[in-house]
């Protein structure tokens, strides 16, 4: 598929069990970088919700960088199993396969453009990419899965709902008893005024810090990020800041999640592909 100046490959690449879909945007006149563009667990396919991953992986190829979206496992044209993400299960393997399909097509120097838990996917992943030369994730999740940033949130009265919607047959499921442990568990740690001091995101991005790889974090203004700006406190925004630009933070004064507007889509653009333009060549 051609579209304008640029062109669009279905390609088909092995990971684990599953062979994976997903679509390569090819520029008219490549700079030598690709853009890989993880998303958050849904079943929604490449294109991503209204589109989204579609406009930004021709938007950056008009850019002169090559983009690579593809479809997590059990979703769209991609083999295997759906499951919804839970942050004790990045997906690793997926990224690996992905990264390795790209250097065999000559594609080796990547950066990461990624959103919710396609970011938190990236940021485990990243001491395994070779060739990985920045990172932008999007409304990440830093200590909790947005199921329990919800809860935690909430009043009385959506619990109460949520009482009243509970059968029997639920409790039976292992799953659904674990899910609302966490939920309890996030509550709990509201009520008190304190939170886990889970250094898993801090640390990868120190990793990344470490390795000279700039990193872009945006959140919409509405979105979950109280956990990040408490990770800014106890250290990790004195090492971005150490780091320089283009490493940066922004919040956008609408609201990401689920990309319902063009507007959150324009602010999304807005601030990655400046940031793609201004990374240093691989000389620096």
């Amino acid at each position: 598929m051609t579209a304008g100046t640029i062109e669009e490959r279905l390609v088909f690449f092995p990971s684990g069990k599953n062979n994976l879909a997903g679509i390569l945007t090819v520029p008219e006149n490549p700079n030598g970088r690709t853009v890989l563009i993880p998303w958050g667990t849904s079943t929604a396919p490449s294109s991503g919700i209204n589109g989204v991953r579609a406009r930004l992986a021709r938007t950056v190829a008009d850019e002169g960088f090559h983009a690579f979206r593809f479809d997590w496992p059990g979703v769209g044209e991609s083999d295997g199993n759906y499951h919804a993400g839970e942050m004790s299960s990045p997906l690793i393997e997926e990224l690996e396969a992905a990264s390795t399909w790209l250097a065999s097509q000559g594609l080796d120097r990547i950066v990461i453009v990624a959103n919710c838990f396609g970011g938190w996917s990236a940021l485990m992943a990243a001491p395994k990419l070779a060739g990985l030369e920045g990172v932008a994730i999007v409304n990440p999740p830093v200590r909790r899965d947005h199921k329990q940033v919800r809860a935690a949130d909430q009043g009385w009265q959506w619990w109460l709902k949520r009482i009243k919607r509970f059968r029997l047959k639920k409790a039976r499921s292992a799953e659904y008893r674990a899910q609302s442990r966490k939920l309890l568990a996030a509550k709990g740690s509201s009520m008190a005024g304190t939170g886990s001091r889970d250094k898993r995101f801090s640390n990868a991005v120190g990793h990344l810090l470490d390795r000279g790889i700039p990193i872009l974090v945006i959140y919409g203004i509405h979105d979950f990020r109280a956990d990040f700006e408490s990770e800014l406190e106890h250290g990790l925004g004195a090492a971005m800041e150490h780091a320089g630009p283009p490493t940066r933070f922004v919040t956008v004064p609408v609201r990401l999640e689920g990309f319902a507007s063009l507007d959150s889509q324009a602010f999304l653009l807005g601030e990655v592909v400046p940031w793609l333009q201004s990374l240093p060549p691989p000389s620096a």
